[in-house]
């Protein structure tokens, strides 16, 4: 018997979805600088290579109508949005492929297993915020009334600390994101404390670097019954945050903070006035007048002191920087210019480029960027934890 024809309605269905499917996969091929697409281009990044298991299965069932014009429409616009939603997964790969040589020249040793566990990838949660996360606050300034969420290590030895401080524009977060982020680290044998700090416009630079003073000084006071250890310490910030901890780590020249991690960060305030628009997608201009007090022609040591990249020395503690180069609220060249100052002093660190990523990609806990950055981030630790004197001081990258 003749095969009946496909319903029309069915194959239009069929043709909007792939349609459907190009349109979502279009922040990989264009730029699109709002916070909504913002957001939608993060989540297409991560998880492109789940999102192209639809377009794959529209191609299959187009395969058969191929013939008619309508079919053959579907067949392609599912075969390119496939395709395009794969782009970050290969380009992942490609770059997982340079990065164990890359490691062994910035800190020698054993490098990272980077390979990605294609199980997490496709069947792995979405984990921004953990419902049962296991800390305790407590009231790091009373004077400032700041609190800071205490995670304890695993093992039952002191532990070194991991201080994180949280993004959101100098102006917002909280340390409760990144929780899931937070418990992990506590099974690679460090505590967390996840702190406040005071918020721009209300305050402004350097109250932040005092609030890290201030938690450092709480965190070495009440070391044993916190079970840590009060000479080592390592500063890690997102976005804002990562300027905070780059500015502290080298500026305070404390010699308890043995390593210092920033993620899609402003390292030069200079750098980020100069290029800044009040057009931008955070408005930029007035961020940084908020925060800093002005612009650079008015608060020129405010500027200095809250610029990581101008405070570098051969004594700066080690640092592993991590940027997506899609980013569109953090230049990636704010990254890799401190990479560069860091290597001229003849710093230890590393500076990892995720080339599909955009800004706050570790919000999607298995995730290309995550699953990458998750091993650099604990090998770099259990290097600092295990080899705090016996880092190479010679030519990174």
């Amino acid at each position: 018997m003749p095969r009946s024809p496909k319903s029309p309605i069915i194959s239009w269905i069929g043709f909007l979805t792939a349609l459907l499917s190009l349109l979502i996969s279009s922040p990989l091929v264009f730029t699109y600088d709002t916070i909504p697409l913002w957001k939608l281009t993060l989540a297409v990044s991560e998880y492109g290579h789940r999102l192209s298991i639809g377009p794959l299965l529209l191609l299959l069932l187009s395969w058969r109508s191929r013939r008619s014009r309508l079919g053959l429409a579907t067949l392609v616009t599912a075969s390119l949005a496939m395709l395009i939603l794969l782009v970050p997964l290969l380009s992942a790969v490609s770059t997982i492929g340079k990065l164990p040589a890359e490691w062994e020249r910035a800190f020698g040793g054993q490098p990272p297993d980077f390979t990605l566990n294609s199980q997490e990838l496709f069947f792995g949660k979405w984990v921004a915020k953990s419902e049962t996360a296991a800390f305790q606050i407590h009231k790091y300034s009373k004077a400032q009334d700041l609190d800071l969420h205490f995670y304890r290590s695993a093992n039952s030895a002191p532990s070194p600390c991991l201080i994180v401080i949280h993004g959101g524009g100098w102006q917002s977060g909280s340390p409760n994101e990144f929780q899931a982020w937070n418990e992990h680290w506590t099974t690679q044998g460090y505590s967390v404390a996840a702190i406040e700090y005071r918020l721009a416009p209300q305050n402004q630079w350097p109250a932040p670097r005092e609030d890290v003073e201030e938690a450092l000084r709480y965190l070495k006071a009440n070391a044993d019954d916190l079970g840590i250890r009060k000479d080592q310490f390592v500063l890690l910030g997102r976005s804002a945050g990562g300027q905070i901890a780059t500015a502290a780590s080298y500026g305070l020249h404390d010699p308890t903070i043995i390593g210092c991690i920033s993620l899609y960060a402003p390292a030069d305030m200079f750098f980020a006035w100069k290029y800044a628009l009040p057009t931008d997608i955070l408005d930029s201009m007035k961020l940084l007048r908020q925060y800093v007090g002005g612009d650079p022609e008015q608060q020129p040591e405010r500027y200095t002191s809250a610029s990581g990249i101008r405070l570098v020395t051969p004594q700066s503690p080690p640092t592993l920087l991590i940027h997506g180069q899609r980013d569109v609220l953090v230049w990636h060249l704010q990254s890799e210019r401190l990479a560069e100052a860091l290597r001229l002093a003849k710093v230890p660190h590393f500076y990892l480029r995720l080339p599909w990523a955009t800004h706050g990609f570790d919000f999607a806990w298995q995730g290309l960027g995550s699953q990458i950055s998750r091993r650099a981030i604990d090998h770099f630790l259990q290097t600092l934890k295990e080899s705090k004197n016996q880092l190479t001081k010679g030519m990174s990258f």
